[in-house]
């Protein structure tokens, strides 16, 4: 009963949030002219949350970043969207819906309960407690975006960021997944849009189920990750330069140039989106659009420089480099210089990318360790091929080529192309004439035909969500239980709740191969691949205690956490000089906790004082 309790509650708070960006949506957009209701409905939204982030990004900036703040802003758009739309209801009442939109909002529900389910589990995710979630929690803590050096990129674009610590602020970590959720959604509700403008309503459904219905979309839609609000606001862009093809209205172009410019705000291989939108916007066949390209070209750059300003100022005002921490060999060498990329040969590269739509969907392991793509993407492929498809998304296409030769090959990198390529794929079947083909054999309604094949295209996609519940059990409610699920999903956890329990954020801790415990120590945990503290300059000290002991304190670390069975980091317990500067107070069957000695013993320069809450005499 808690667990539907919570659920519950997570949905009432879902509902919340798509309704408060809607209204913020449909004030911003008050003089924009949309083909019909369904548009309206899917982009308003969209603008909302892309116009949040923008506004929670100037509050970090100017040191506001509170749950009062926050609160206000929210308070202040419901209450203005409360008039705002009591006006509009007034002048004009909506039409009846036709039956086959309540067939795909009936969908949306079904398909919905087990992903709302997901999305309720605490944050488990590699990526989203190694430091999506720690930055989230540092804006929290400080009412600003401040740099953070003990983290793996200590700065970069923080969009998506900042509507997680909204969600913190506002109610609690497990509420950041909402926003994926419902980035995920108002993604395929746009495509269902985008299909019906192109073609048919039918259309767009295929291209909304194929897309929710890869179960790395499904996975992602449940964590907190950076690829989910990505994927939206690249989508949305796009769709704007096609909507800026139909009808050549300069207000396309200024969604279009917010949209990517945002999506470039939310993590750096966005950027390659704002270039790609300009061109596919002066590639539009109307005679009229040619003949204002140079006023187009200015109003797209001037909505993307006002919109990209506050964040990729920050990021020099840091450190110098636009792009940190890529491209040290121009703008200089820091601790956080990327790892070296996998791919030793150009060769090697090019086979991965080649063989990464096979991978994404039969080998994931070796496609980025997320979940699979859905196996009807492979199998609808062969139909680019036989069609032949409008120009625009021709042109969209061949933007997507080149961005899947620009990334690492990397599926997870791939899923903000994943929409278009679904548009593309049920485009196509559109062509040629699948949907007459299946009514003549099957002798279904289309209606209710469409409706079977969304659902056998959603089916891979339900099938992980089930499957993941199945593994995980019901969603834990209430502390005690939150913390039995993390131990299990985690097992350093009981060490790092040692010290949680003892001394909250009060300690500093260096963890070998437990970078993702980032978020999960209340203190600071140090120890990763790069940065100041990366494990280049401590592994190779574990077989000298007294110069592992001496750059820990150096680092400012009060405890060592070592995950057992590392062969890379062979502690020297039984060498008498061990003893003398380390302390053994927890071990388990995976980790073993050490506090260091508060006693000066021949480091020179160290400041015992620095952490307060390290030596034997603070054991737990």
């Amino acid at each position: 009963m808690a667990a539907v309790v919570l659920v519950l509650g997570k949905g009432a708070t879902l509902v919340l949030l798509a309704v408060t960006l809607t209204v913020l949506g449909t004030i911003l957009t008050s003089s924009v002219s949309f083909s019909d209701r369904w548009e309206r409905i899917a982009i308003t939204p969209i603008i909302g949350l892309a116009a949040t982030a923008q506004i929670l990004d100037l509050f970090g900036l100017a040191g506001i970043l509170t749950r009062g703040a926050v609160l206000a802003f929210f308070g202040v758009t419901l209450s203005i969207g409360a008039v705002f739309l009591a006006r509009r209801a007034l002048v004009a009442r909506p039409p009846k819906a036709p039956k086959h939109e309540f067939l795909i909002v009936s969908f949306v529900v079904v398909f919905m309960v087990p992903l709302l389910l997901l999305a309720c589990y605490p944050p488990v995710g590699f990526d989203e407690t190694l430091y999506h979630l720690p930055i989230a929690r540092a804006f929290v803590r400080t009412s600003a975006l401040p740099f953070l050096p003990q983290l793996r990129v200590p700065v970069f674009p923080p969009l998506t960021e900042l509507l997680f610590a909204g969600m913190m602020l506002v109610f609690d970590d497990v509420a950041t997944h909402l926003v994926s959720l419902l980035a995920v959604m108002l993604t395929a509700l746009l495509l269902v849009v985008w299909g019906k403008k192109g073609s048919s309503w039918q259309t767009g459904a295929l291209a909304g189920a194929l897309y929710l219905g890869n179960p790395i979309v499904t996975q992602l839609s449940s964590t907190g990750y950076i690829e989910p609000t990505l994927t939206l606001l690249v989508t949305a862009a796009l769709y704007s330069v096609s909507r800026y093809w139909a009808n050549g209205s300069s207000a396309w172009i200024v969604l279009a140039a917010f949209f990517a410019a945002t999506a470039a705000g939310t993590k750096y291989l966005g950027l390659y989106f704002v270039p790609a939108a300009l061109i596919l916007l002066m590639l539009s066949p109307s005679e009229g659009v040619r003949a204002s390209r140079l006023p187009a070209i200015a109003l797209f750059c001037a909505v993307v420089g006002v919109t990209l300003l506050p964040v990729y100022a920050r990021i020099i005002y840091y450190t110098g480099n636009p792009l940190f921490p890529f491209l040290p060999g121009i703008f200089g060498s820091t601790p956080w210089n990327p790892v070296p990329s996998d791919y030793s040969t150009v060769g090697a590269r090019i086979v991965a990318t080649i063989t990464l739509p096979w991978n994404a969907v039969f080998h994931p392991s070796i496609a980025g360790r997320q979940a699979p793509a859905s196996p009807f993407v492979l199998l609808f492929a062969p139909l680019l091929l036989l069609a032949k498809p409008e120009r625009s998304m021709r042109a969209m296409l061949l933007a997507c080529v080149f961005f899947v030769l620009a990334v690492p090959p990397n599926a997870r990198y791939l899923v903000p192309i994943f929409p278009v390529i679904c548009l593309a794929l049920s485009s196509a079947f559109e062509q040629l004439s699948g949907w007459v083909i299946l009514h003549r054999r099957l002798r279904m309604r289309q209606g209710l035909l469409a409706s079977i094949c969304c659902g056998i295209l959603l089916l891979p996609g339900w099938l992980y969500a089930d499957r993941a519940i199945f593994k995980r059990g019901m969603p834990p409610v209430g502390d005690a239980a939150r913390d039995v699920f993390l131990a299990r999903q985690f097992p350093v956890f009981k060490a790092i709740e040692v010290l949680n329990r003892s001394y909250g954020p009060r300690f500093t801790v260096y963890a070998v191969h437990a970078e993702n415990m980032m978020y999960w120590a209340d203190g600071t945990l140090l120890g990763d691949w790069s940065g100041p503290a990366s494990f280049a300059r401590v592994l190779p000290l574990a077989s000298n205690p007294t110069r592992l002991f001496c750059k820990l304190h150096e680092l400012g670390a009060g405890y060592l956490l070592v995950t057992k069975g590392q062969p890379d980091f062979p502690l020297a317990t039984d060498d008498p000089g061990f003893s003398l500067r380390f302390r053994r107070i927890y071990e388990d069957e995976t980790s073993e906790l050490f506090a260091l000695s508060s006693a000066d013993l021949g480091c020179q320069g160290i400041d015992p004082k620095q952490d307060s809450s390290r030596g034997f005499s603070s054991r737990p």
